[in-house]
């Protein structure tokens, strides 16, 4: 048995108690499942025993003990997906991949199915994820479709070559989250790179945050160089190159008639009652369009318009504002900026986002005040698992606005005394997990936070983070 990939594991990750979860998930990782002699060898390099490793492998429903298939498809039968039949789909699956019910991986080895608690698109119910990949309205008859995508994408792999335009006449703006890419953003994405590329248009892809409202998606935007946009929603594929030449047209006078010579042959072929493409609808004509356009965004201050992982867009917005008031002077005692930090989100009036609704300021000044009448250095946490039906606004927080969420985690420390802080995100976030670990290396090399291995001194920033993934009990 190969063992490097658990030696890599323990040398990133350390051999500590607190680390066991990660060890085993990044084992799972490399083996598809947790070998028996790989816990032995982890118990031997980390000493921690074989009881302990066993248990908390057996406990945690992401772990698996026995071999798994070279993809797994994991069905969501949180309440949404229940409500929609997610249960007909995951036995649609076991159909298809002729599964014995007392089994969850076929016979060749190629895929396991298995049921998880939720993936955070119940907009998007039945949502269905393959590796990192989320289908939507996922129905029994599409499972055979699911599965002749994936593979046909493990074949084809994926291409991304598309070079931005020196001098852009336009800007497109696409969201790829979880939930937009399980609606087929992320395919929409590819083929506005692949027709940019090839029609030569002086075009800039951007790809944005989410506006919330996936269930328009892939919803797509054309920020004009005089400053008029357009929106389409549902976009398909077949769709991009006409919307893209709609408004924009190719550098080079070659392409530029090739251009027009196939859109004339296709109207020709088509007929002329009918045109050869349907756009979807603008969403602004939509008949919600009135109750999401006039919406005051908070949390989701210019969503559709930053790139997610651009700390240079996320301050042009005005992020990174409120960090530097809250750090003071040094003449400042550390407690009086502690107090007055909470003295004005108290009077902001800001609250939970939970069902309590608790009072933030109320919060956080319980936390300090413990924590200088004890002597303790408090923990801030960032819990990134929510477990209430159709409730996901955590995901896609943490997907289209990690800078934000950051920002107020270093705040939020700042306010009670924290040098330490934790997120704690869900395992099914495969995107959330990738991007909050990125800026987190952002704002390390910006040094706005503290890197998680270098100690706290009057140097160095307060706050170091780290994440860690749920397990799902």
């Amino acid at each position: 048995m190969n063992l490097k990939p658990i030696d890599q594991a323990l040398e990133r990750l350390g051999t500590s108690r607190a680390g066991l979860i990660a060890l085993l998930q990044a084992i799972q990782e490399a083996y598809h499942y947790l070998p028996s002699e790989a816990l032995v060898y982890l118990a031997q390099k980390t000493g921690i025993p074989e009881t302990e490793i066993t248990g908390v492998a057996t406990f945690y429903g992401q772990f698996r003990l026995k071999p798994a298939g070279q993809h797994t498809i994991k069905v969501c039968v949180g309440t949404a997906c229940h409500v929609k039949g997610a249960e007909r789909t995951y036995e649609a699956f076991l159909r298809e991949l002729s599964i014995p019910a007392d089994q969850d991986t076929d016979a060749a080895g190629e895929f396991t199915v298995e049921k998880v608690a939720c993936l955070g698109c119940c907009m998007l119910a039945v949502a269905v994820q393959v590796n990192t990949t989320i289908y939507a309205d996922v129905t029994p008859t599409k499972v055979k479709s699911v599965i002749r995508d994936v593979r046909a994408s493990t074949m084809q792999g994926c291409e991304d070559t598309a070079q931005a335009h020196p001098h852009p006449g336009a800007v497109v703006r696409l969201c790829a989250c979880s939930s937009c890419s399980a609606a087929g953003a992320n395919l929409v994405l590819q083929e506005l790179r692949r027709v940019v590329r090839d029609q030569h248009l002086p075009v800039l892809i951007q790809e944005v945050g989410c506006t919330g409202i996936s269930y328009h998606a892939p919803l797509l935007e054309i920020a004009m160089e005089d400053g008029r946009c357009f929106r389409y929603g549902r976009v398909r594929v077949r769709d991009v190159s006409a919307i893209l030449l709609a408004h924009v047209q190719p550098t080079r006078f070659l392409t530029r008639i090739m251009a027009r010579l196939r859109a004339w042959t296709e109207v020709a072929f088509a007929g002329i009652e009918e045109p050869p493409i349907r756009f979807a609808d603008s969403v602004r004509d939509q008949p919600d369009a009135p109750y999401w356009t006039r919406q005051c965004r908070i949390a989701t201050e210019c969503a559709g318009e930053l790139a997610p992982l651009s700390f240079d867009d996320y301050v042009k917005a005005g992020g990174f504002e409120a960090y530097p008031r809250c750090t003071g002077t040094a003449s400042t005692p550390p407690e009086l900026k502690t107090m007055v930090i909470i003295d004005i989100v108290e009077r902001a009036g800001l609250r939970g986002r939970g069902g309590g609704g608790f009072t933030t300021g109320r919060k956080w000044r319980a936390v300090a005040t413990a924590a200088q009448q004890r002597q303790l250095k408090p923990l801030i946490v960032c819990n990134g698992d929510e477990g209430d039906p159709g409730a996901f606004m955590d995901r896609m927080l943490l997907e289209s606005y990690p800078f934000r969420v950051l920002e107020g985690m270093m705040i939020a420390a700042r306010a009670i005394g924290a040098e330490e802080g934790v997120l704690y995100i869900r395992h099914e976030y495969p995107l959330a997990v990738q991007r909050i670990r990125a800026a987190i290396q952002l704002l390390e090399a910006r040094q706005l936070l503290r890197p998680s291995t270098t100690p706290c001194d009057p140097v160095a920033p307060l706050l170091a983070l780290r994440v860690t993934e749920g397990a799902g009990a």
